[in-house]
């Protein structure tokens, strides 16, 4: 089932509107320590060390994961000396030590693509994405 965002399926979990979701785990320990909410598997080859019993869905025997990428993107026919620029900067945040331990701290992997790489990293995920999103439109119609 779809939702406009993690909060609407948050609720309707709770809620005992839905049996399940996926939803990103950071931000939820409150939840899991309660007992309100039992995590099922993480969608990585690797433990998460913020949730060391929820043992990944590769290692269960499901041959899944999921990538939560975040981006900084700027309006396309900006001068590619501007977008150096910001992504000279962008890889200096994600080196800062502070920065990342407290990603580290909240359960988030960090790591640092280059616009080129990114950019593959996106074609990637379409070829791998983009069929399912095209049956599903097609199923909505």
């Amino acid at each position: 089932m779809h939702f406009a965002g993690s909060n609407e399926q948050l609720a309707a979990l709770l809620g005992g509107h839905i049996d399940a979701g996926v939803i990103s785990a950071v931000g939820m320990q409150e939840h899991f320590s309660s007992g309100r909410v039992q995590l099922l598997g993480v969608f990585d080859r690797e433990e998460n060390k913020l949730f060391p019993c929820a043992v990944p869905f590769p290692k269960q025997g499901y041959n899944v994961t999921m990538l939560i990428s975040r981006g900084f993107v700027m309006p396309g026919g900006t001068p590619k000396e501007i977008v150096q620029v910001v992504a000279d900067f962008m890889k200096r945040c994600t080196e800062n030590k502070e920065w990342r331990d407290k990603m580290a701290e909240t359960g988030q992997g960090t790591m640092y693509m280059g616009t080129a790489e990114y950019e593959a990293l996106w074609d990637e995920m379409d070829k791998a994405v983009g069929p399912v999103l095209k049956e599903a439109k097609a199923e909505q119609k």
